[in-house]
C-alpha cells in the first residue's frame, strides 16, 4: 500500500515478509524504546541491538517505509494463529470468551519522531483493522497510556476494565475495538468504518458489549 502525505514523501505501507524488513523492524523497536525512551525491555537483545519476541513466531509485522527507510511498525497477532501467551490474562480476553476464536491483538505500534505529527499512525492502524476485516476479526485489544486515550476512542476502541499493569510499562488502559459494530464505528465517524462497511457484519460482538459492558458505554472523546 503506497500512501502519499503532503508533497514530501510516500510512505510504503506492507506486511513485512522476508527476514531483512524483520530484522529491520525488530531493530527499531531498539531504536525507539531503548535508544530514544530507555525503557528496559526484556527480549531486548543489546549484542544486535534489535527487540524480537515470542509472539513474533506467529505475528504479523508491518512497516512504513520512505525510501528505503523504516518509518513505523506495528504487530498484529491473530487468535487462529496462535495463543497470545501473557496478553490472555493481561487484557483479562476471556471476559468475551465467545468472541476468543476470532480475537486479535495489536502491540508494538511506534513511529519515528519525525514522522509523528502525521498521519502515518492512523494509516499503519488502518492496515492492522483491514487485515483484521479480511480474517473475520470479531474483537481486538490493545493498551495504552493515557495520552494517546483520545486517539484510540475516535478510532472505536472502548473501556471495558480498569487500568492495568503492564509488565514492562507500567500502569496502562486496556481498550477493546468491537471490530464489526458498524452501527457504533458509523455512529463516531470512524475512521475504520469504511472498511467494515464492505461486507455483511456480525451483531455477536456488539450484542455482548452492550449486554456485558453496559457500565462503559458513556465514553469521553
Amino acid at each position: 500500500m503506497l500512501l502519499r502525505y503532503g508533497r514530501t514523501f510516500n510512505f510504503d505501507i506492507h506486511v513485512a515478509n522476508t527476514e531483512v524488513e524483520l530484522a529491520e523492524i525488530y531493530k527499531f523497536r531498539y531504536d525507539i524504546y531503548v535508544e530514544s525512551l530507555n525503557r528496559d525491555q526484556k527480549f531486548a537483545d543489546h549484542l544486535l541491538r534489535m527487540i524480537k519476541e515470542p509472539l513474533d513466531k506467529t505475528a504479523i509485522n508491518v512497516g512504513a517505509w520512505v525510501g528505503n527507510k523504516l518509518v513505523g511498525v506495528v504487530r498484529l497477532n491473530l487468535r487462529k494463529d496462535g495463543s497470545f501467551m501473557y496478553y490472555d490474562k493481561l487484557y483479562s480476553i476471556d471476559l468475551f470468551n465467545d468472541l476468543i476464536d476470532n480475537s486479535s491483538i495489536v502491540t508494538k505500534l511506534m513511529v519515528s519522531k519525525n514522522y509523528r505529527k502525521t498521519p502515518l499512525s492512523l494509516m499503519l492502524s488502518l492496515k492492522c483493522y483491514e487485515i483484521g476485516h479480511e480474517n473475520n476479526i470479531e474483537v481486538n485489544f490493545i493498551d495504552c497510556n493515557p495520552h494517546l486515550l483520545k486517539y484510540f476512542l475516535m478510532l472505536g476502541y472502548r473501556y471495558y476494565s480498569a487500568n492495568i499493569t503492564h509488565p514492562e510499562f507500567g500502569s496502562v488502559t486496556p481498550l477493546v475495538l468491537i471490530n464489526q459494530d458498524a452501527e457504533y464505528l458509523k455512529k463516531i465517524n470512524s475512521p475504520f468504518y469504511s472498511i467494515c462497511n464492505r461486507g455483511v457484519v456480525s451483531n455477536k460482538g456488539s450484542e455482548i458489549y452492550r449486554t456485558q459492558f453496559s457500565k462503559f458505554e458513556i465514553q469521553k472523546i
